[in-house]
């Protein structure tokens, strides 16, 4: 209602009623049938008000102004109407201006009609004008093919959101994602492509710099001899390597993720609480001891083992990179038993030895 009370404050002035007597001295001044029409604001007599547009002729006899004859419409509603509608356009267009995401409307064809100002910053351009006069499939996309393949991939393109390159003024290459919609006319045909976007470059770089660093991990993860393992505290598989899997000697690692580690990896079920107990942080920590294959073989591993927690200090998984010692441990057992072999012999020879 404020609106409305300082817009009506505003056209019930002084001027109007000037105007209207202004319009009155004319009639009286010429002789010549003039018609005239009239928008005023008036009061009522219970304190509204009311915009009244007059239609009136005045009656001349002998040359004199005897009388005028005039119709009155209400026209009220469609004054506050066009008002409104006029605060709103002026709303849009303050929101259209200063907005920090950008915003197109594009032909079929592949020109721009209408853009602000953030779109036409993101792509490099000095103004509106320049922007509306490029050729949109070679002058901002990378490859005019790219533009084609877009819309062709859309079927509604109805508030869709897509993530496609573009090529700004200087040749720089951006990332936009892009809210995108078709405007159609009443027969369905496509008047416009339209869209609010906004620059996602940086965090394109960076997601692509992860995928990247993944892609080199997982390369690694399963390409490296040594083995990795990570398991639940409760004693599952949750993710191994192939090398893992090829060193207990099973088939697949969805066949390893089954097993119960206690009772079908350790050669006893109490060796796994005793490695635990004799390093409870279990962090970075070398951890020797020997582990059963599916086969039944006795294997030895040196596991660098830690445990993952979670921001409360509770364990969520054991993890580990290990390798195969069997042969050292084999090697370092026959050295024992010959070294010892030869002390017997050393400690029960008749003769002296220096």
């Amino acid at each position: 209602m404020g609106g409305r009370t300082s817009f009506l404050a505003k056209v019930v002035t002084q001027e109007k009623f000037t105007e209207w007597d202004n319009n009155l001295k004319r009639i009286t001044e010429s002789s010549n049938k003039i018609d005239f029409e009239h928008e005023t604001w008036w009061l009522c007599k219970d304190g509204s008000y009311k915009c009244l547009e007059d239609h009136w002729t005045p009656i001349f006899e002998n040359g004199k102004l005897v009388s005028t004859d005039g119709v009155l419409i209400d026209i009220t509603d469609r004054k506050l109407a066009d008002e409104a509608l006029r605060h709103s356009e002026e709303k849009f267009k303050d929101l259209f201006e200063n907005m920090t995401n950008g915003f197109y409307r594009s032909t079929p064809e592949g020109y721009y009609v209408d853009a602000n100002p953030a779109f036409i910053k993101m792509l490099g351009y000095n103004s509106k004008e320049e922007l509306l006069k490029v050729y949109i499939p070679t002058a901002l996309y990378v490859e005019p093919i790219e533009r084609d393949i877009i819309l062709k991939g859309i079927k509604n393109f109805d508030n869709d959101y897509e993530v496609y390159r573009l090529k700004t003024k200087d040749g720089r290459i951006i990332w936009i994602e892009d809210n995108a919609r078709y405007i159609k006319d009443d027969q369905g045909e496509i008047i416009f492509h339209e869209g609010i976007c906004r620059d996602i470059t940086e965090r394109w770089m960076a997601d692509e710099k992860l995928r990247k660093s993944e892609e080199r991990f997982k390369d690694l993860f399963e390409t490296m001899t040594n083995g990795f393992y990570r398991s639940t505290h409760e004693g599952y598989y949750v993710d191994v390597n192939p090398a893992y899997v090829k060193m207990l000697g099973y088939d697949s690692k969805e066949e390893l993720l089954k097993v119960y580690i206690p009772t079908d990896i350790y050669v006893q079920a109490i060796e796994r609480d005793e490695n635990l107990k004799d390093n409870p942080d279990y962090e970075d920590n070398i951890e020797v001891y020997r582990l059963k294959t599916k086969d039944g073989r006795i294997i030895w591993i040196e596991d660098n083992a830690r445990y993952i927690k979670n921001e409360h200090g509770e364990i969520l998984y054991h993890e580990g990179i290990c390798r195969d010692i069997t042969d050292r441990k084999q090697a370092e057992e026959a050295l024992r038993i010959s070294e010892e072999k030869y002390r017997i012999l050393f400690e029960t020879m008749p003769n002296g030895y220096y």
